[in-house]
């Protein structure tokens, strides 16, 4: 593993150099960004509507899902 840069927009390493952008590999780039939310969206959504099943579950002030500890600890 080395000290590697990647440019933000196109992933190419070290910057490439002062040349713009690939245009193809930003576009790439882009979508596998939003691909990855969409999943990471969906998964967050699946993990709520889940632990809003448990009967002490409830949602803070910042839409959180919140489970007290004590409900796990009842015996």
């Amino acid at each position: 593993m080395g000290n590697h840069e990647f440019c933000e927009q196109c992933g190419e390493s070290t910057f490439h150099r002062g040349r713009p952008c690939d245009p193809e590999k930003v576009r790439k780039r882009q979508a596998e960004r939003q691909a990855y939310e969409e999943r990471a969206n969906a998964a967050k959504r699946r993990a709520a509507t889940f632990a809003m099943g448990h009967p002490r579950a409830y949602q803070d002030d910042h839409g959180n899902v919140v489970i007290p500890l004590s409900a796990f600890m009842e015996g």
